[in-house]
């Protein structure tokens, strides 16, 4: 009887062998090399295998490396996913290599699916040069672009993107233009904001749910609720993310009136909140107020809602159970720096200072990072960026002189710097005000009143909280320069004019 082919045998026993998941490693892989075969069904079965049992990534990244035919290109898509999870330039790098050796770079999916995974690993120099080397583009490989670079805090260049791909010829999907509203969102611009709206009008996709969603949070974060109203109104079908937005927005704009109402309202059409609702009801009746909602929750707190409990504790002066949130807080993400620092900062204020070395004890067990402050400021569409004690902002330098001259000003009306701890480096803390004076976002805003027109307000983005003392200062300097300085920091909105923020000073208190 004659035998069958060794290559056919050989490929169905890979396929037999992932039931003896014991075994399969040393046993699959044996099979493959004893068959002395290497083609392009058997590598694509002997890493489906390592994949089916969840065994170790290298191992199935090391046979990659051996295999010479390469495999169908739809299983290089769960490996570079596990790449982009493990945040591996190089992986994905080895991976991208590999595709085109064997010739599988033809397939446009799988090369998209490489400049995502570039995009989301950080490695934007990288996604850019395969992004250009393609010889085809299609909306989904602009889109992917777009994406990387809104992660890597560049939402600049991906509005460039954007108009690269409409003058390419490329019609945007509902969702690229989603991408486009969230770049605007990050800048907090009403401009190129409104611009993109006059487009989403022109092609009648103003009722699509993602991009009402989207436009209503854009409006909202740009201090401009009767937009953000109106782009909530004018959705079609409204899910409970389009309700939360709005609710979010009225939060963050000060009109609890409003928020309840669409809160009620939301209830009466029949859509079930979720832990963000109740977060943004919380946030629009200031905590206290909210309690008898909020006791309604079914599900386990989240950082959201821990964060407004402290914010709603301390302004009530129940420092104990502020405390007690602060840890449930860390408990959740124990190497949150702001969190700390926060925490540390509630600790030092009260004098507990065994509370204070315990959790600088922590911090070092944790091996807690450094609490990156930047804040951006868009002047003449072009965006600047600064942080504290900036070498961009040289001592005797124009913003040095402005920020001198305000501090000056405030102090003859009651401004005095406030001492805080800071993470300095990665081994501990400082108890400084001479670093404060020189937070990210009072640079940006001494930026903005040099350079800003005299009738526009100073539009700032912070990366993490303000602090009490940043947030006294600019009530007074908004008194000081009689402008309008609006400022959006990781937890909220804040808009002040004539000495009084538009949180109540309840997000002085994050």
């Amino acid at each position: 009887m004659a035998s069958l082919p060794s290559v056919l045998v050989g490929n169905n026993t890979l396929k037999l062998e992932p039931d003896f998941k014991k075994h399969l490693p040393t046993t699959s892989l044996s099979v493959q090399q004893k068959g002395n075969y290497n083609n392009k069904t058997a590598t694509t079965q002997l890493v489906e295998s390592y994949e089916s049992v969840s065994l170790d990534f290298r191992e199935a990244l090391s046979v990659i490396q051996d295999g010479s035919s390469g495999f169908e290109s739809n299983v290089y898509i769960p490996i570079l996913q596990e790449c982009m999870n493990n945040q591996s330039v190089s992986q994905t790098q080895m991976i991208h290599a590999h595709i085109i050796k064997t010739g599988t770079f033809e397939d446009l999916y799988l090369m998209t699916f490489v400049v995502n995974v570039y995009g989301k690993c950080g490695a934007m120099d990288l996604a850019r040069k395969l992004f250009d080397d393609l010889p085809k583009k299609n909306v989904v490989t602009w889109t992917s672009l777009m994406s990387g670079y809104i992660q890597s805090s560049e939402p600049m260049v991906a509005i460039r993107v954007f108009s690269e791909m409409l003058e390419d010829g490329t019609y945007p999907t509902n969702y690229t233009l989603g991408v486009v509203l969230h770049a605007c969102t990050l800048l907090l611009s009403v401009k190129l904001g409104e611009q993109l709206h006059g487009f989403i009008v022109k092609y009648q996709v103003e009722d699509d749910t993602s991009i009402g969603n989207a436009l209503s949070c854009l409006y909202s974060k740009c201090r401009s609720l009767d937009s953000a109203v109106k782009a909530f109104s004018r959705t079609g079908d409204k899910n409970v993310i389009s309700w939360t937005t709005a609710i979010s927005a009225c939060g963050d704009n000060g009109d609890s009136v409003m928020g309840l109402s669409l809160f009620t309202e939301m209830l009466y059409d029949g859509i079930e909140p979720n832990e963000y609702t109740f977060t943004s009801v919380l946030k629009v009746c200031c905590f206290m107020q909210a309690m008898g909602v909020g006791s309604q929750m079914e599900f386990e707190p989240n950082e959201f809602i821990w964060s407004n409990l402290i914010a709603g504790c301390r302004s009530h002066g129940n420092l104990e159970l502020a405390y007690y949130a602060a840890e449930q807080l860390l408990n959740l993400n124990p190497k949150d720096c702001e969190t700390y620092v926060l925490l540390l900062n509630m600790y030092l204020s009260a004098g507990k200072y065994q509370d204070v070395s315990r959790v600088k004890k922590r911090m070092k067990i944790e091996k807690v990072g450094k609490l990156k402050d930047w804040s951006w400021i868009s002047v003449r569409d072009k965006v600047h960026s600064f942080k504290p004690d900036d070498r961009l902002c040289p001592p005797g330098g124009e913003v040095d002189l402005m920020l001198a001259d305000l501090l000056e000003k405030a102090r003859t009306i009651g401004y005095e710097a406030q001492g805080s701890f800071g993470v300095t480096d990665e081994e501990g803390l400082e108890q400084t005000t001479s670093k404060i004076i020189h937070h990210s976002e009072k640079l940006a805003v001494a930026y903005g009143l040099l350079n800003a027109p005299n009738e526009s307000p100073i539009r700032v983005i912070k990366s993490i909280s303000m602090c009490s003392d940043c947030h006294s200062f600019i009530k007074l300097i908004s008194v000081i320069t009689e402008r309008e300085i609006i400022i959006r920091d990781s937890k909220r909105l804040h808009k002040f004019v004539n000495g009084k923020c538009s949180c109540g000073d309840f997000g002085s208190l994050m």
